[in-house]
């Protein structure tokens, strides 16, 4: 069982992605469940589903997206994907604890696509409308994966250590 930790800009080609894993998920027989923050900002209009943010609400959003999490890990779903930008560690920390505590391998995914860090492109492409301001401080902050890789790795030998000792 594996914790996919979806990682990028908005506008870097996460929903792609998202698609090419749940096609690939269905050929391999794996249950599959994809939770993110942006689907509780998605409102029924007469003319189909809206998105419109609310920043009063992310911190509640936020935490509706992992309470979803827990329960496709209390399901035991094969593939669980946490489908937000995740730009820092310290952001995925609360769903890598989680997955650990489930028994899930954690792994964490970014689009393969020639703009991902290219802000301004990936303000032209995003569907939210996500201000070209705001993905440039995203960008600022952004954990390359090979440093969350290295505090996943410490994290893991801490709760490896703290269970010995019980």
């Amino acid at each position: 069982m594996k914790l996919i930790l979806l990682r990028g800009l908005p506008g870097s080609g996460k929903t792609s992605l998202i698609k090419d894993l749940g096609k690939k998920a269905h050929d391999d027989n794996k249950s599959i469940a994809t939770q993110s923050t942006d689907n509780y900002f998605m409102w029924d209009e007469e003319n189909g589903r809206v998105y419109r943010f609310d920043a009063t609400k992310l911190n509640k959003y936020h935490q509706y997206c992992f309470e979803a999490c827990i329960s496709s890990f209390e399901n035991r779903r094969d593939i669980v994907i946490v489908d937000n930008t995740n730009i820092t560690f310290k952001e995925m920390q609360r769903y890598i604890l989680a997955a650990l505590a489930f028994g899930y391998e954690v792994e964490f995914l970014e689009p393969d696509t020639a703009w991902k860090y290219d802000v301004e492109e990936c303000a032209r492409r995003n569907t939210h409308q996500v201000p070209l301001a705001s993905i440039q401080n995203m960008s600022k902050r952004w954990e390359s994966t090979e440093v969350c890789i290295s505090k996943l790795n410490k994290l893991i030998e801490t709760v490896q250590s703290l269970n010995q000792r019980n």
